[in-house]
């Protein structure tokens, strides 16, 4: 799987715009509407959350996350992260 692929795979699934209180709530929906039976969207939307963690540190509590806004070089460090857990050892091989 290439990074920019899976990149914009990825934020395609999430909506353009998420009110900061909103985001855990709007991961539990994608989460389940992902399931585990592709594990790149499984990997990439769970990647996303994880940077708009960041983002949501760098906003007020009023303001917005933008998944689009995510910078590629902070997916990629956060794919690789997750990839060197033992469960992601057959994608960890062809990323």
């Amino acid at each position: 799987m290439k990074l920019d692929e899976l990149y914009h795979m990825a934020v395609l699934n999430w909506p353009d715009k998420i009110d900061v209180a909103d985001v855990c709530k709007v991961w539990d929906e994608i989460e389940k509407n992902v399931g585990t039976e592709n594990p790149w969207d499984e990997l990439g939307v769970w990647v996303i959350y994880q940077c708009l963690g960041i983002q949501k540190k760098d906003t007020s509590l009023l303001g917005n996350v933008f998944p689009k806004d995510v910078p590629i070089e902070l997916f990629d460090y956060y794919v690789r992260e997750n990839l060197g857990d033992a469960s992601w050892v057959n994608e960890r091989s062809v990323y």
